[in-house]
């Protein structure tokens, strides 16, 4: 035989050995689910493959892999290793007596692509996603016939609602605000999205209109947040530095529109980064003429337009960016301010936000941890100082009752879940701000401690309805709005 055949002959032997023993790429499909109402019980979670019609535990029998799981926390995971690239679909299941049936009417179930049971089983095609063979989690949130009938589908969840509020900043707040809850696609590897306008005056003679949006894309690839608001919003105004005195509160009135945006791109995972743009026009300024403000003549006394690109990086893993229970967020933010596009300020600011989020035992108590940083360098208006005090952090200090350069804070809070719809949070923490960061001392610190009340609006998304009650260092406050303080 020819020696070139011989060799061709040989290169072909191996070439059809590689392709019959190369195995196609496999990897884990991660299934986080929740919210678990009674931690009893088992859990089935079913896997299908394109070869079944309908995704059903009425139809077990062609489901590809199956797993029962003891229910012994509120959140549960439940992996499938070794699984090639395809076309999959997941049903959920609660079978809360471990009776080994099912009824659709009183046990949870949940359905990959937030597929609902309408009036037949799910089809393969409602629930299905795709798999490429890398590691890929997804979320599946509980629920039932019964909280069905009242939360809306994603890709149609536009709510209208009152507004009532109260914090010392604005007294009673009354106002209307437009949600819209949506995904780009029936997605269960993405966050839920939204977008909303809110209008409001309070009893201190403020007024607001603002909208805002936290929009994730399909699988996250992107993240788009922004702001855009006008608002008028007389306050009181105490000067700069960590020991003012009290006595120098006066009421200033200004005028401030607002317009944030930033877009961050996935890195790896859920690491992202991005470029925004922010601008802020302080105007209409008038304070007393022998009041602190006028006194001092600090930066931007007269109003102020500030202007300038930020760089941000974060690495966001929560399981619910309204009331998370698990995971992490650590943001960087730079933001760099500059008369070349039309600040009138040049000044740059550092920021830096740390969470972290630990279920207890793996029970419904979650202990939430927060570390914030504020930093500037430059000539910086009093606007854009680091303001000690809000509904949000440092709770019991009226927000700016300090401020300055740099600002530093760190909070704890212990939520206890009692039942489906409501709860109790115990927070504390201390803050202090100061001119340069050589300035920040131990015996500058202000302490706050505080408690709470937790009532649930929506289930599916573990909004709630908070009211607070915190006390700082000769000072109290209360609060109660909409949402986690973070």
């Amino acid at each position: 035989m020819n020696f070139f055949v011989r060799i061709s002959l040989f290169i072909l032997f191996l070439v059809i050995s590689r392709i019959g023993y190369s195995q196609a790429p496999t990897g884990k499909i991660i299934v986080n689910i929740g919210y678990f109402e009674e931690v009893k019980g088992m859990v089935k979670v079913l896997l299908f493959d394109s070869t079944a019609k309908k995704v059903s535990s009425r139809n077990i029998t062609q489901a590809l892999r199956k797993k029962e799981v003891l229910v012994d926390s509120v959140y549960m995971t439940v992996v499938f290793d070794s699984m090639p690239a395809g076309r999959y679909a997941i049903e959920v299941i609660h079978d809360k007596n471990s009776s080994g049936k099912f009824e659709y009417r009183y046990e949870d179930y949940a359905f990959s692509n937030d597929a609902r049971v309408r009036y037949g089983p799910v089809h393969f095609a409602q629930a299905a996603f795709n798999f490429n063979g890398s590691d890929l989690k997804l979320y599946l949130y509980l629920e039932n016939d019964q909280s069905a009938k009242y939360t809306n589908h994603y890709s149609n969840s536009t709510s209208y609602s009152p507004v009532i509020s109260y914090a010392p900043e604005t007294s009673l707040l009354l106002g209307a605000n437009v949600v819209k809850l949506f995904k780009f696609k029936h997605d269960s590897l993405t966050r839920t999205s939204y977008a909303d306008a809110f209008a409001a005056v309070t009893l201190n003679k403020q007024f607001a209109v603002e909208q805002n949006y936290t929009i994730f894309t399909n699988h996250e690839k992107y993240i788009l947040t922004g702001f855009t608001g006008i608002q008028y919003f007389p306050q009181y105004y105490f000067g700069v530095g960590n020991t003012v005195s009290q006595s120098n509160k006066e009421q200033i009135k200004y005028t401030q529109f607002r317009f944030e945006h930033l877009v961050l791109r996935k890195i790896y995972g859920k690491l992202f980064a991005g470029v925004g743009y922010r601008y802020v026009n302080v105007f209409n300024m008038s304070s007393g003429p022998t009041g602190v403000m006028e006194t001092s003549q600090v930066a931007g006394y007269r109003g102020s337009v500030v202007s300038g690109v930020q760089f941000a990086i974060a690495s966001d893993n929560r399981n619910n960016v309204y009331n998370t229970t698990k995971g992490h967020l650590v943001r960087l933010r730079v933001l760099l301010n500059s008369s070349k596009i039309g600040s009138s300020y040049n000044f740059n600011l550092y920021e830096a936000d740390l969470r972290k989020f630990i279920r207890v035992n793996g029970s419904k108590r979650i202990l939430a941890l927060q570390a914030y940083g504020y930093f500037t360098e430059g000539n910086v208006p009093w606007s854009e100082m680091g303001a000690l005090g809000s509904d949000v952090i440092m709770r019991g200090y009226y927000s700016g009752r300090y401020r300055d350069k740099n600002y530093i804070a760190a909070q704890a809070e212990y939520r206890i879940s009692l039942n489906k719809v409501g709860g109790f949070v115990f927070f504390a923490g201390f803050g202090e701000v100061a001119h340069t960061l050589n300035a920040f001392t131990v015996q500058g610190l202000k302490p706050d401690a505080g408690l709470g009340y937790r009532f649930t609006i929506d289930r599916r998304e573990r909004l709630n309805v908070r009211l607070d009650y915190g006390i700082g260092r000769n000072t109290t406050n209360f609060y109660f709005t909409i949402a986690e303080a973070f």
